[in-house]
């Protein structure tokens, strides 16, 4: 879930029942996919680019 669905540890620890926060979550299962995570990374920076020129015009 962490990784296919992009969900957040603490979220997917809820759904689990887990009450640690999500700490068991991350250490078993949070390992994210390389390339999907550069995907996320490449879209913030060009999210934030976007909106940077947006203000300076």
């Amino acid at each position: 879930m962490v990784n296919l669905l992009e969900l957040p540890s603490e979220d997917v620890a809820i759904a689990l029942g887990h009450t640690d926060g999500g700490e068991l979550v991350r250490k078993l299962y949070g390992h994210r996919d390389r390339e999907r995570a550069l995907d996320r990374v490449t879209a913030a920076y060009e999210r934030t680019a976007s909106y940077t020129q947006m203000r300076l015009v």
